[in-house]
Protein backbone atom coordinates (compact mmCIF):
# COMPACT_ATOMS: atom_id res chain seq x y z
CA UNK A 1 0.00 0.00 0.00
CA UNK A 2 1.22 3.50 -0.78
CA UNK A 3 2.80 5.09 2.33
CA UNK A 4 1.10 8.41 1.61
CA UNK A 5 -2.23 6.66 1.57
CA UNK A 6 -1.48 5.03 4.95
CA UNK A 7 -0.38 8.35 6.44
CA UNK A 8 -3.52 10.05 5.15
CA UNK A 9 -5.66 7.32 6.67
CA UNK A 10 -3.91 7.58 10.05
CA UNK A 11 -4.23 11.38 10.01
CA UNK A 12 -7.93 11.07 9.26
CA UNK A 13 -8.36 8.69 12.18
CA UNK A 14 -6.46 11.02 14.55
CA UNK A 15 -8.38 14.08 13.38
CA UNK A 16 -11.62 12.19 13.71
CA UNK A 17 -10.75 11.17 17.31
CA UNK A 18 -9.73 14.72 18.22
CA UNK A 19 -12.89 16.13 16.70
CA UNK A 20 -14.98 13.60 18.59
CA UNK A 21 -13.31 14.60 21.88
CA UNK A 22 -13.86 18.31 21.24
CA UNK A 23 -17.41 17.71 20.10
CA UNK A 24 -18.15 15.95 23.39
CA UNK A 25 -17.56 19.22 25.21
CA UNK A 26 -19.59 21.35 22.72
CA UNK A 27 -23.27 20.49 22.74
CA UNK A 28 -26.62 21.78 21.57
CA UNK A 29 -28.72 21.82 24.75
CA UNK A 30 -32.16 21.33 23.21
CA UNK A 31 -34.05 21.65 19.92
CA UNK A 32 -37.75 21.94 19.27
CA UNK A 33 -40.36 22.76 16.65
CA UNK A 34 -43.50 24.76 17.36
CA UNK A 35 -45.54 22.07 15.64
CA UNK A 36 -44.82 18.43 14.86
CA UNK A 37 -47.72 17.88 12.48
CA UNK A 38 -48.57 19.98 9.46
CA UNK A 39 -51.83 19.65 7.55
CA UNK A 40 -50.87 20.78 4.09
CA UNK A 41 -48.86 23.86 4.97
CA UNK A 42 -47.96 25.82 8.06
CA UNK A 43 -45.39 28.23 9.50
CA UNK A 44 -43.13 26.25 11.83
CA UNK A 45 -40.79 27.92 14.36
CA UNK A 46 -37.65 25.88 14.99
CA UNK A 47 -35.65 26.70 18.13
CA UNK A 48 -32.29 25.55 19.48
CA UNK A 49 -31.05 26.33 22.97
CA UNK A 50 -27.23 26.62 23.01
CA UNK A 51 -25.61 27.94 26.20
CA UNK A 52 -22.03 26.84 25.39
CA UNK A 53 -20.01 30.14 25.20
CA UNK A 54 -17.76 28.85 22.41
CA UNK A 55 -20.62 28.61 19.89
CA UNK A 56 -20.27 30.71 16.72
CA UNK A 57 -23.75 32.32 16.46
CA UNK A 58 -23.49 33.36 12.81
CA UNK A 59 -22.92 29.76 11.73
CA UNK A 60 -25.90 28.03 13.33
CA UNK A 61 -27.92 26.47 10.48
CA UNK A 62 -31.24 24.68 10.19
CA UNK A 63 -30.87 21.65 7.89
CA UNK A 64 -33.47 19.55 6.12
CA UNK A 65 -32.49 15.87 6.17
CA UNK A 66 -33.76 12.45 5.28
CA UNK A 67 -34.80 9.88 7.88
CA UNK A 68 -31.18 8.73 8.23
CA UNK A 69 -29.96 12.24 9.01
CA UNK A 70 -28.31 12.92 5.62
CA UNK A 71 -28.47 16.61 4.74
CA UNK A 72 -30.81 17.37 1.84
CA UNK A 73 -30.57 21.17 2.04
CA UNK A 74 -29.58 24.08 4.24
CA UNK A 75 -32.82 25.83 5.17
CA UNK A 76 -31.09 28.91 6.57
CA UNK A 77 -29.30 30.55 9.48
CA UNK A 78 -30.92 30.53 12.93
CA UNK A 79 -30.82 33.83 14.85
CA UNK A 80 -31.04 35.09 18.43
CA UNK A 81 -31.89 38.70 17.55
CA UNK A 82 -35.50 38.97 18.74
CA UNK A 83 -36.78 39.25 15.13
CA UNK A 84 -38.71 37.03 12.71
CA UNK A 85 -40.16 34.76 15.35
CA UNK A 86 -37.21 34.83 17.79
CA UNK A 87 -38.80 35.58 21.18
CA UNK A 88 -36.04 37.31 23.15
CA UNK A 89 -32.80 38.75 21.89
CA UNK A 90 -29.69 37.26 23.53
CA UNK A 91 -31.47 34.52 25.52
CA UNK A 92 -29.31 31.73 23.95
CA UNK A 93 -32.36 30.36 22.10
CA UNK A 94 -31.78 30.56 18.33
CA UNK A 95 -34.83 30.55 16.06
CA UNK A 96 -35.84 30.12 12.43
CA UNK A 97 -39.34 30.39 10.94
CA UNK A 98 -39.97 28.04 8.04
CA UNK A 99 -42.98 27.76 5.75
CA UNK A 100 -43.57 24.02 5.53
CA UNK A 101 -45.68 23.00 2.52
CA UNK A 102 -45.57 19.38 1.38
CA UNK A 103 -47.79 17.47 -1.03
CA UNK A 104 -46.63 14.03 0.05
CA UNK A 105 -47.99 12.72 3.28
CA UNK A 106 -45.55 11.24 5.83
CA UNK A 107 -42.60 12.55 7.80
CA UNK A 108 -39.97 15.09 6.91
CA UNK A 109 -36.92 15.78 9.07
CA UNK A 110 -34.88 18.73 10.22
CA UNK A 111 -31.84 19.15 12.45
CA UNK A 112 -29.61 21.96 13.73
CA UNK A 113 -25.93 22.27 12.82
CA UNK A 114 -23.72 24.48 15.00
CA UNK A 115 -20.03 25.33 14.83
CA UNK A 116 -17.94 25.86 17.99
CA UNK A 117 -14.61 27.57 18.43
CA UNK A 118 -11.78 25.06 18.54
CA UNK A 119 -13.99 22.23 17.23
CA UNK A 120 -13.13 20.92 13.76
CA UNK A 121 -16.48 19.34 12.95
CA UNK A 122 -19.87 20.96 13.39
CA UNK A 123 -22.15 19.64 16.14
CA UNK A 124 -25.46 18.14 14.97
CA UNK A 125 -28.66 17.97 16.98
CA UNK A 126 -31.03 15.01 17.04
CA UNK A 127 -33.54 14.86 14.17
CA UNK A 128 -36.71 16.94 14.45
CA UNK A 129 -39.53 15.03 12.73
CA UNK A 130 -42.54 16.85 11.22
CA UNK A 131 -45.55 14.76 10.29
CA UNK A 132 -47.28 15.87 7.09
CA UNK A 133 -51.00 15.14 7.36
CA UNK A 134 -53.94 15.67 5.12
CA UNK A 135 -55.17 19.27 5.30
CA UNK A 136 -58.23 18.42 7.35
CA UNK A 137 -56.18 16.95 10.23
CA UNK A 138 -55.56 19.23 13.26
CA UNK A 139 -51.94 20.19 14.02
CA UNK A 140 -50.59 19.59 17.53
CA UNK A 141 -48.98 22.60 19.19
CA UNK A 142 -46.72 22.42 22.22
CA UNK A 143 -48.23 23.63 25.51
CA UNK A 144 -47.88 27.28 26.48
CA UNK A 145 -46.09 27.59 29.83
CA UNK A 146 -45.72 30.52 32.25
CA UNK A 147 -43.56 30.25 35.39
CA UNK A 148 -44.46 33.67 36.80
CA UNK A 149 -42.47 36.77 37.65
CA UNK A 150 -39.00 36.70 39.23
CA UNK A 151 -39.03 36.79 43.04
CA UNK A 152 -36.85 37.62 46.05
CA UNK A 153 -36.98 36.04 49.51
CA UNK A 154 -34.90 35.84 52.69
CA UNK A 155 -33.90 32.67 54.52
CA UNK A 156 -35.45 30.73 56.10
CA UNK A 157 -38.49 31.82 54.08
CA UNK A 158 -39.47 30.49 50.66
CA UNK A 159 -41.55 31.65 47.70
CA UNK A 160 -45.01 30.88 46.39
CA UNK A 161 -45.01 29.76 42.77
CA UNK A 162 -48.02 30.31 40.50
CA UNK A 163 -47.46 28.67 37.12
CA UNK A 164 -49.80 28.41 34.17
CA UNK A 165 -50.12 25.84 31.36
CA UNK A 166 -52.49 25.91 28.39
CA UNK A 167 -52.71 23.41 25.52
CA UNK A 168 -54.62 22.79 22.29
CA UNK A 169 -55.94 19.42 23.44
CA UNK A 170 -53.78 17.48 20.99
CA UNK A 171 -53.00 14.72 20.63
CA UNK A 172 -56.59 13.74 21.30
CA UNK A 173 -57.16 12.11 24.66
CA UNK A 174 -53.62 12.80 25.92
CA UNK A 175 -53.20 14.32 29.39
CA UNK A 176 -50.98 17.35 29.83
CA UNK A 177 -48.51 16.90 32.69
CA UNK A 178 -46.32 19.54 34.32
CA UNK A 179 -43.48 19.52 36.83
CA UNK A 180 -41.30 22.05 38.67
CA UNK A 181 -37.53 21.44 38.74
CA UNK A 182 -34.44 23.38 39.75
CA UNK A 183 -32.49 24.46 36.66
CA UNK A 184 -29.61 26.08 38.55
CA UNK A 185 -28.63 27.43 41.96
CA UNK A 186 -26.01 27.00 44.69
CA UNK A 187 -28.08 24.73 46.94
CA UNK A 188 -31.13 22.50 46.80
CA UNK A 189 -34.76 23.47 46.30
CA UNK A 190 -37.63 21.69 48.00
CA UNK A 191 -41.02 21.90 46.28
CA UNK A 192 -44.07 21.29 48.43
CA UNK A 193 -45.73 19.72 45.35
CA UNK A 194 -43.48 19.58 42.30
CA UNK A 195 -46.42 18.60 40.08
CA UNK A 196 -48.71 21.42 41.15
CA UNK A 197 -48.90 24.65 39.18
CA UNK A 198 -49.38 26.51 42.43
CA UNK A 199 -46.89 25.41 45.06
CA UNK A 200 -44.18 26.67 47.40
CA UNK A 201 -40.42 26.33 47.19
CA UNK A 202 -37.85 26.58 49.98
CA UNK A 203 -34.07 26.74 49.67
CA UNK A 204 -31.10 25.30 51.56
CA UNK A 205 -28.65 28.20 51.11
CA UNK A 206 -28.63 31.80 49.93
CA UNK A 207 -27.99 32.60 46.26
CA UNK A 208 -29.74 32.93 42.90
CA UNK A 209 -31.86 30.02 41.72
CA UNK A 210 -33.57 29.33 38.39
CA UNK A 211 -36.72 27.24 38.72
CA UNK A 212 -38.28 25.65 35.67
CA UNK A 213 -41.88 24.69 34.95
CA UNK A 214 -42.06 22.09 32.16
CA UNK A 215 -45.27 20.87 30.50
CA UNK A 216 -45.78 18.04 27.98
CA UNK A 217 -48.76 16.77 25.99
CA UNK A 218 -47.00 13.39 25.50
CA UNK A 219 -45.57 14.50 22.13
CA UNK A 220 -44.44 18.07 22.61
CA UNK A 221 -42.94 19.80 25.61
CA UNK A 222 -42.33 23.40 26.57
CA UNK A 223 -40.96 25.19 29.64
CA UNK A 224 -40.56 28.56 31.26
CA UNK A 225 -38.09 29.70 33.91
CA UNK A 226 -38.40 31.98 36.92
CA UNK A 227 -35.44 33.45 38.82
CA UNK A 228 -35.50 33.56 42.63
CA UNK A 229 -32.98 35.58 44.62
CA UNK A 230 -32.53 34.12 48.12
CA UNK A 231 -30.93 36.48 50.65
CA UNK A 232 -29.11 35.12 53.73
CA UNK A 233 -30.91 35.10 57.05
CA UNK A 234 -30.29 38.23 59.16
CA UNK A 235 -27.87 37.78 62.06
CA UNK A 236 -29.36 36.78 65.43
CA UNK A 237 -28.53 38.76 68.56
CA UNK A 238 -26.28 36.89 70.97
CA UNK A 239 -25.69 37.72 74.64
CA UNK A 240 -22.40 39.47 75.48
CA UNK A 241 -19.33 37.40 76.34
CA UNK A 242 -18.13 38.16 79.90
CA UNK A 243 -15.04 37.14 81.89
CA UNK A 244 -14.11 38.16 85.45
CA UNK A 245 -10.85 37.60 87.34
CA UNK A 246 -8.79 39.02 90.18
CA UNK A 247 -5.07 39.03 90.85
CA UNK A 248 -5.78 39.40 94.59
CA UNK A 249 -8.23 36.66 95.60
CA UNK A 250 -7.22 37.16 99.27
CA UNK A 251 -6.89 40.57 100.95
CA UNK A 252 -6.38 41.70 104.55
CA UNK A 253 -7.96 44.46 106.59
CA UNK A 254 -7.63 47.35 107.13
CA UNK A 255 -6.47 47.99 103.55
CA UNK A 256 -8.54 45.22 101.99
CA UNK A 257 -8.44 46.26 98.29
CA UNK A 258 -8.84 43.66 95.51
CA UNK A 259 -7.78 44.30 91.91
CA UNK A 260 -10.49 43.22 89.44
CA UNK A 261 -9.99 42.58 85.73
CA UNK A 262 -12.83 41.62 83.40
CA UNK A 263 -13.82 41.72 79.74
CA UNK A 264 -17.17 42.32 78.07
CA UNK A 265 -17.51 41.81 74.30
CA UNK A 266 -20.58 41.75 72.07
CA UNK A 267 -21.74 41.12 68.48
CA UNK A 268 -23.04 44.69 68.08
CA UNK A 269 -26.70 43.64 68.14
CA UNK A 270 -29.36 44.92 68.56
CA UNK A 271 -27.36 48.19 68.79
CA UNK A 272 -23.78 49.12 69.57
CA UNK A 273 -24.73 50.16 73.13
CA UNK A 274 -23.04 47.89 75.67
CA UNK A 275 -23.08 48.42 79.46
CA UNK A 276 -20.87 46.83 82.14
CA UNK A 277 -21.48 46.76 85.89
CA UNK A 278 -19.73 45.25 88.94
CA UNK A 279 -22.00 44.27 91.84
CA UNK A 280 -21.74 42.32 95.09
CA UNK A 281 -23.55 38.98 94.90
CA UNK A 282 -22.81 37.87 98.46
CA UNK A 283 -20.63 38.74 101.45
CA UNK A 284 -21.02 40.03 105.04
CA UNK A 285 -19.93 43.63 104.54
CA UNK A 286 -19.99 46.59 102.18
CA UNK A 287 -18.00 46.57 98.93
CA UNK A 288 -16.97 49.86 97.36
CA UNK A 289 -15.94 49.77 93.68
CA UNK A 290 -13.59 52.44 92.37
CA UNK A 291 -15.63 52.47 89.12
CA UNK A 292 -18.40 49.88 88.96
CA UNK A 293 -18.95 50.49 85.21
CA UNK A 294 -15.36 49.64 84.21
CA UNK A 295 -14.33 45.99 83.68
CA UNK A 296 -10.90 46.73 85.17
CA UNK A 297 -11.25 48.38 88.60
CA UNK A 298 -10.71 47.81 92.34
CA UNK A 299 -13.01 46.74 95.19
CA UNK A 300 -12.55 47.80 98.84
CA UNK A 301 -13.95 45.73 101.72
CA UNK A 302 -14.78 46.75 105.31
CA UNK A 303 -15.60 43.40 106.92
CA UNK A 304 -13.90 40.03 107.24
CA UNK A 305 -15.48 37.20 105.24
CA UNK A 306 -15.96 35.58 101.83
CA UNK A 307 -17.40 37.64 98.97
CA UNK A 308 -18.69 36.89 95.47
CA UNK A 309 -18.45 39.78 93.02
CA UNK A 310 -20.18 39.82 89.62
CA UNK A 311 -19.42 41.57 86.34
CA UNK A 312 -22.55 41.86 84.16
CA UNK A 313 -22.68 42.90 80.50
CA UNK A 314 -25.90 43.83 78.67
CA UNK A 315 -26.58 44.88 75.08
CA UNK A 316 -30.01 46.28 75.88
CA UNK A 317 -31.79 43.01 75.12
CA UNK A 318 -29.64 40.18 76.46
CA UNK A 319 -27.33 40.00 79.48
CA UNK A 320 -24.55 37.72 80.68
CA UNK A 321 -22.27 37.69 83.72
CA UNK A 322 -19.19 36.15 85.30
CA UNK A 323 -18.37 35.85 89.03
CA UNK A 324 -15.14 36.07 91.02
CA UNK A 325 -14.54 35.20 94.70
CA UNK A 326 -12.49 37.27 97.20
CA UNK A 327 -11.60 36.33 100.78
CA UNK A 328 -11.11 39.19 103.28
CA UNK A 329 -8.86 38.31 106.21
CA UNK A 330 -8.86 40.09 109.61
CA UNK A 331 -6.20 42.68 110.38
CA UNK A 332 -3.06 41.20 112.01
CA UNK A 333 -2.73 41.74 115.82
CA UNK A 334 -0.85 44.87 117.06
CA UNK A 335 2.11 44.50 119.39
CA UNK A 336 1.34 45.51 123.00
CA UNK A 337 3.82 46.22 125.79
CA UNK A 338 4.26 43.45 128.38
CA UNK A 339 2.08 43.41 131.50
CA UNK A 340 4.21 43.75 134.66
CA UNK A 341 3.43 43.45 138.41
CA UNK A 342 5.88 43.78 141.33
CA UNK A 343 5.21 43.08 145.03
CA UNK A 344 7.13 42.14 148.16
CA UNK A 345 6.13 40.22 151.24
CA UNK A 346 8.84 42.04 153.25
CA UNK A 347 8.39 45.75 152.71
CA UNK A 348 10.56 46.34 155.84
CA UNK A 349 13.81 44.57 156.59
CA UNK A 350 16.52 45.05 159.29
CA UNK A 351 20.28 45.12 159.06
CA UNK A 352 22.49 43.27 159.13
CA UNK A 353 20.34 40.62 157.36
CA UNK A 354 18.30 43.06 155.33
CA UNK A 355 16.89 40.64 152.69
CA UNK A 356 13.57 41.40 150.99
CA UNK A 357 11.52 38.77 149.18
CA UNK A 358 10.36 40.02 145.75
CA UNK A 359 7.60 38.52 143.63
CA UNK A 360 6.60 39.82 140.20
CA UNK A 361 4.94 38.75 136.96
CA UNK A 362 5.74 39.62 133.34
CA UNK A 363 3.32 38.52 130.58
CA UNK A 364 3.22 39.40 126.88
CA UNK A 365 1.14 38.94 123.64
CA UNK A 366 3.98 37.14 121.90
CA UNK A 367 4.67 40.05 119.53
CA UNK A 368 6.82 40.92 117.77
CA UNK A 369 8.45 37.61 118.74
CA UNK A 370 8.33 35.16 121.59
CA UNK A 371 11.44 36.67 123.21
CA UNK A 372 10.64 38.32 126.57
CA UNK A 373 13.18 39.70 129.05
CA UNK A 374 12.70 40.55 132.76
CA UNK A 375 15.05 42.66 134.90
CA UNK A 376 15.02 43.92 138.52
CA UNK A 377 16.82 47.22 139.04
CA UNK A 378 17.23 49.78 141.82
CA UNK A 379 15.38 52.98 140.99
CA UNK A 380 16.40 54.87 144.16
CA UNK A 381 17.91 54.31 147.60
CA UNK A 382 21.07 55.24 149.62
CA UNK A 383 22.95 51.98 149.31
CA UNK A 384 23.67 49.03 147.15
CA UNK A 385 21.02 46.44 146.35
CA UNK A 386 22.10 42.95 145.40
CA UNK A 387 19.52 40.79 143.57
CA UNK A 388 19.79 37.02 143.92
CA UNK A 389 18.65 36.74 140.21
CA UNK A 390 17.73 40.09 138.66
CA UNK A 391 16.22 38.32 135.57
CA UNK A 392 13.77 36.26 137.62
CA UNK A 393 10.42 37.86 138.50
CA UNK A 394 10.55 36.06 141.89
CA UNK A 395 13.84 36.65 143.68
CA UNK A 396 15.40 38.38 146.74
CA UNK A 397 17.13 41.70 147.26
CA UNK A 398 19.82 42.32 149.89
CA UNK A 399 20.49 45.83 151.24
CA UNK A 400 23.70 47.18 152.89
CA UNK A 401 22.58 50.62 154.04
CA UNK A 402 19.70 51.93 156.08
CA UNK A 403 17.18 53.89 154.09
CA UNK A 404 14.19 53.81 151.74
CA UNK A 405 14.54 52.04 148.40
CA UNK A 406 12.46 51.79 145.21
CA UNK A 407 13.00 48.61 143.21
CA UNK A 408 11.69 48.08 139.64
CA UNK A 409 10.80 45.00 137.62
CA UNK A 410 10.93 45.75 133.87
CA UNK A 411 9.62 43.51 131.07
CA UNK A 412 10.62 43.97 127.40
CA UNK A 413 9.48 42.15 124.21
CA UNK A 414 12.28 43.64 122.14
CA UNK A 415 10.14 46.50 120.90
CA UNK A 416 8.10 47.71 123.84
CA UNK A 417 8.84 47.76 127.59
CA UNK A 418 6.80 48.15 130.77
CA UNK A 419 7.57 48.16 134.54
Amino acid sequence: MNRNVVRAALLAVLLGSAAAMLRAAATIDAVAASVTRVAGSATVLFTAKITEPSVIPAGINLLKTDAAGKTLSVVGVMNDDGLLGDAVRGDKIFSRQVEVSETVLGSIYFRVSAPFKGVILRTLSPLIPIQIDAPDQPVNIAPTVGAGADQTTTLPGGVTLAGSVTDDGLPSGAAVTHVWTQASGPGTTHFANANGLGTTATFSVAGTYVLRLTATDTLLSAFDDVSVTVNPAPPTNQAPQVTAATSTPSVTLPNAVASLSGTVTDDGLPTTTLTRAWTKVSGPGTVTFADASTPTTTATFDTVGSYVLRLTGTDGALSAFADVSVTVNPAPPTNQAPQVTATTSTPTVTLPNAVASLSGTVTDDGLPSSTLTRAWTKVSGPGTVTFADPSAPTTTATFDTVGSYVLRLTGSDGALSAF
